[in-house]
């Protein structure tokens, strides 16, 4: 299934999360798309649902611009590697945990290649990807 299949099935918990989606698809849907404003959005949306509070908006854009751009380029799959652990993310994100913290963590990974240490998470959102029926993001593929 393709990341946009995958993100149209998607229906989150909040209000916020679900116009978080809109903004990813409509990126996903442009040829060209505004990746600048799109990101203010997904910050404006991440602080009105409460989520991340302990990273700075500065640092918030760079994730999110690092996300956005990694599946603007998710048409191509060679350009995109990581769509399949991208797709799963976005699936457990509607139950499981924020879409924010999914981005987040995703991010995380791709710079650090293991789940951020200690940034202000605590122990049961680092297990969200270690627990049962989740994939471990720090197993080998």
């Amino acid at each position: 299934m393709s990341l946009l299949k995958t993100l149209e099935t998607c229906h989150y918990q909040t209000p916020e999360e679900n116009m978080m989606k809109d903004i990813i698809l409509r990126v996903l849907q442009s040829r060209n798309p505004d990746i600048d404003s799109a990101c203010a959005e997904l910050v404006t949306l991440t602080r009105q649902a409460g989520k991340l509070l302990h990273i700075d908006e500065e640092t918030l854009l760079d994730y999110f611009e690092t996300f956005l751009k990694n599946v603007a380029n998710s048409r191509s799959r060679s350009a995109f590697r990581d769509v399949e652990l991208v797709e799963l993310m976005i699936k457990n994100a509607q139950s499981r945990f924020s879409l924010a913290y999914a981005i987040w963590f995703y991010i995380c990974y791709c710079r650090n290649n293991s789940l951020p240490k200690d940034n202000g998470v605590n122990k049961r959102q680092q297990q969200v990807f270690n627990g049962p029926g989740a994939m471990s993001l720090t197993s080998k593929r």
